[in-house]
């Protein structure tokens, strides 16, 4: 169950290298990034952005997709090239055409996004992970939810109120049930 919670909280951050994968987290206390940036209209991984958010700041969670209409274009001309060169040079033609393809693919983006204090921040993702995405978010928001509502004092008298009843209820029951048992 442990490798299954692990796998969840991992994400490919690029069309091209789907096996290499950032770490992205929530728990009672923070919003947890670890994830590889990427260049070359997001194909290639490079370098790498590392932060922790506490929960207390982060408002404003969702993900969104959209389209890169540039990339899209620049990949649909970079594929058109590569069939027109597979008269002249067939390997070459369809290495140009597989590149074109993952950047037609790197044009469809999914976005994790929140607020920091009203900074936004944002971890661009590649399309596959859209449900992975708002799964993450949801866990997100379930978490600052309940980090809030540990920290309402209305709800938590009420909590302790309810509490404290139900424990006079069940001793008032155990001194009726002891004059009961005297009684007899």
């Amino acid at each position: 169950m442990q490798v299954t919670k692990e796998i969840e909280k991992l994400f490919a951050v690029s069309v091209a290298t789907p096996w290499i994968k950032g770490k992205m987290d929530v728990d009672a206390h923070n919003v947890m990034i670890d994830i590889p940036n990427t260049v070359l209209f997001g194909l290639v991984p490079a370098g790498r952005r590392k932060h922790t958010t506490p929960l207390g700041n982060v408002s404003n969670v969702y993900t969104s997709s959209s389209y890169k209409l540039g990339r899209m274009l620049g990949g649909l001309v970079l594929c058109l090239l590569g069939f027109s060169m597979f008269g002249e040079s067939f390997l070459g033609g369809l290495i140009i055409l597989a590149i074109g393809g993952l950047v037609i693919a790197s044009g469809i983006i999914t976005v994790f996004r929140y607020e920091n204090n009203g900074r936004s921040v944002t971890i661009p993702l590649p399309f596959f992970e859209a449900h992975h995405a708002q799964d993450f978010a949801d866990k997100v928001i379930a978490q600052i939810n309940k980090y809030n509502d540990d920290r309402n004092v209305f709800i938590n008298n009420q909590l302790s109120a309810q509490l404290i009843n139900n424990q006079n209820v069940q001793s008032t029951q155990q001194i009726i049930e002891a004059l009961k048992n005297k009684d007899s």
